[in-house]
């Protein structure tokens, strides 16, 4: 029962860091293409 409690949240935990890792991925991705035509506009 234990074990099934802590496997529970390792992948609630391992999950949670995927998503954070992809959305902060998406952003910097988003940002860098934003960042870059007004780069090459100045």
């Amino acid at each position: 029962m234990y074990d099934q409690i802590v496997m529970f949240f390792a992948v609630d935990f391992g999950v949670m860091i995927l998503l954070y890792c992809l959305k902060s991925f998406l952003l910097k991705d988003d940002v860098e293409d934003m960042n870059i035509p007004s780069g090459d506009r100045l």
